[in-house]
């Protein structure tokens, strides 16, 4: 009975949000893989153990082991939300960079880190909103790897860098989404695109603005090129250098919409679209469904899953790959 008792003492479960100081997960710190993680925590600032299997291709126990060792070695931290999935009743690990791993970052890359994620970028609507971009960005990676044919040639995520403005009846209004990237299929164009990751925080009138504010800064594009024309050479001025875009609108699934208020968020933000340009909306704005984008087949964003905002396309889909 003395035996039977010490070795379940012995094989404890460890706890998800506290490190064995006393028993940390035993080995070595794997130059190659364990920076792999390391970079991609920093390049990411969030990421849970689905989205390091897309982004590493390692799955199950091998990658669940090198969490916990990274974990209880001090190299990243976890932050949790603090309530539970309704769907589940528990939340995800999301990791971030602790201080051995911004240590590792820096001597890796001869680059400083960026700030650890504050407090207040911590709490559940910073981080779910957080984790959809990084969803969408780390399924659009793992996408591109199993389809040679398509690139990601860019990625960048909010911030100084991805803010522009537009005058729209001599006032500034800005554009700031929530990531600019950029898509190559082979042999094609580079197709720009600006991602809004919506979770039904956001109501119509103010949605309604900044799909207003984009339309505004694509038609300033094009009047600049039209007023180049004849050259062999046309040249931009916006801070991206682009010279066309999309918006693609990426929908939480949000059961608690549909419950209060009867309705699809798709169709009520689709609807948005057509009345931010005098109710025939623009070909510019795009939308889909986080559950039309399957973890199990990341190739599924490439397929005919986007609708648009537009009065001659109701009903249709389309690939953003052209």
């Amino acid at each position: 009975m003395i035996k039977k008792t010490m070795s379940h003492q012995n094989n404890k479960r460890r706890s998800r949000y506290k490190r064995d100081i006393e028993k940390p997960r035993a080995g070595r710190f794997q130059v190659e893989g364990d920076t792999r993680i390391i970079r991609l925590v920093h390049e990411y600032k969030y990421l849970t153990r689905p989205l390091l299997e897309l982004l590493t291709g390692r799955k199950g126990t091998s990658l669940k082991n090198r969490l916990r060792f990274l974990y209880d070695n001090g190299y990243l931290l976890k932050v949790q939300f603090s309530r539970a999935y309704t769907e589940t009743g528990s939340t995800p690990d999301i990791y971030i960079l602790d201080e051995k791993g911004r240590q590792i970052f820096q001597e890796a890359t001869g680059e400083k880190p960026d700030p650890s994620p504050s407090r207040n970028q911590n709490k559940d609507p910073q981080l779910e909103h957080a984790l959809l971009i990084n969803t969408v960005r780390a399924v659009i990676t793992n996408a591109c790897l199993k389809n040679p044919e398509i690139d990601l040639v860019y990625w960048q995520r909010a911030g100084k860098d991805t803010k522009d403005f537009v005058k729209i009846n001599g006032k500034k209004r800005a554009i700031a989404p929530d990531a600019f990237f950029v898509l190559k299929k082979a042999g094609g164009r580079a197709s720009p695109f600006f991602l809004e990751a919506d979770r039904s925080t956001m109501d119509q009138p103010t949605f309604i603005r900044k799909l207003e504010a984009y339309y505004a800064y694509g038609r300033s594009i094009r009047d600049e090129l039209d007023n180049q024309r004849g050259n062999s050479k046309k040249e931009v001025s916006n801070r991206f250098n682009i010279h066309g875009f999309r918006v693609l609108t990426v929908i939480e699934d949000d059961r608690d919409w549909q419950k209060i208020r009867n309705k699809d968020r798709l169709a009520h933000l689709i609807d948005a679209g057509l009345k931010a340009i005098d109710g025939k909306g623009w070909r510019g704005f795009w939308y889909t469904t986080k559950a039309s984008i399957r973890m199990n087949d990341t190739t599924s964003i490439f397929k005919p899953i986007w609708q648009i905002a537009h009065q001659s396309e109701s009903g249709n889909h389309y690939s953003i790959i052209d």
